[in-house]
């Protein structure tokens, strides 16, 4: 199950039964989706134990339930993994998290990006107005935020600087490159009824 390992005596660790184990490697178990750092590998010991203090310690929050167990990261309260309860014991499958972790995310993100991103990144006002009109079935109640911005809202809005006038021409005959532009559709309609316009320009001969 290590990823990456370093053996090297680090003590002794106890365990149920009033039992010692040696420590005799650490490294980083997981996926490529999730992993743990700073994991003991201990002789002698039989199972694989996780650290529910050590967890508490690295910004995690750790919670009980009768059929599971969920760890959960306080910075931004994503699921971390689940644990699923057998018998008296809580396990975690390693070679589910990849599937897991994919639904998670999906599942804790917070509402409101979920929908602004679902309404082809809407502006917040136009979604706290479907939001209080209840034009929208399932949409929760958001509030209008002016200083909430996504990294694509962000990247669309990029005003970007114009290229250099270039004094010489790069082409050598017509038809060698040609700049193409798709607009539409416009709101009056050609003598035929088209709505989009195709323009394209001859570098060469302009």
């Amino acid at each position: 199950m290590f990823l990456t390992l370093t053996m090297k005596e680090g003590g002794n660790v106890k365990f149920g039964g009033n039992q010692s184990g040696k420590i005799i490697g650490i490294g980083t178990i997981g996926n490529s989706s999730i992993s743990i750092n700073n994991v003991w590998l201990v002789d002698g010991l039989e199972h694989n134990l996780l650290s529910i203090s050590q967890f508490c310690d690295n910004g995690y929050d750790v919670m009980f339930g009768k059929t599971n167990c969920t760890v959960i990261n306080k910075d931004d309260k994503s699921i971390v993994f689940k644990g699923k309860r057998m018998e008296n014991v809580y396990k975690i499958n390693f070679s589910e998290l990849v599937d897991q972790k994919v639904i998670c995310l999906l599942l804790v993100n917070d509402k409101k990006w979920v929908w602004h991103r679902r309404l082809g990144l809407a502006n917040w006002r136009l979604i706290s107005k479907l939001s209080k009109l209840q034009l929208v079935k399932g949409l929760p109640d958001i509030d209008y935020h002016s200083h909430a911005l996504c990294g694509a809202c962000q990247k669309g809005k990029i005003v970007k600087s114009s290229f250099k006038t270039k004094d010489i021409v790069s082409t050598s005959r017509p038809l060698e490159l040609l700049h193409i532009d798709l607009f539409g559709p416009v709101n009056t309609a050609s003598l035929y009824g088209s709505k989009y316009g195709l323009v394209i320009v001859d570098d060469y001969s302009r």
